[in-house]
């Protein structure tokens, strides 16, 4: 009879355990999916900065190529100059 309660007690000594793992390791879980999306968003952003910085250059390349062209004015803005 004795024999049983300790059975008893050893079982509920490891669903405690294995408790307290699962506990860990939706811990972790979590904390990857934050920084999963962390580093979405960090691509995302620069990806973005990119995109604005080429745009940018490539206004300033054309503004100086229509410039020396002596295009009439307002003509460089048509074709993408400032």
């Amino acid at each position: 009879m004795f024999g049983k309660i300790g059975d008893m007690a050893n079982m509920l000594k490891k669903a405690q355990e294995m408790q307290s793992k699962m506990k860990e390791m939706q811990a972790k879980v979590a904390a990857t999916r934050f920084d999963v999306e962390m580093i979405e968003d960090l691509v995302k952003a620069a990806f973005v900065a990119a995109q604005t910085k080429a745009a940018e250059a490539m206004k300033e390349e054309l503004t100086s190529m229509t410039g020396e062209m002596g295009l009439p004015p307002g003509l460089d803005k048509m074709l993408g100059g400032q």
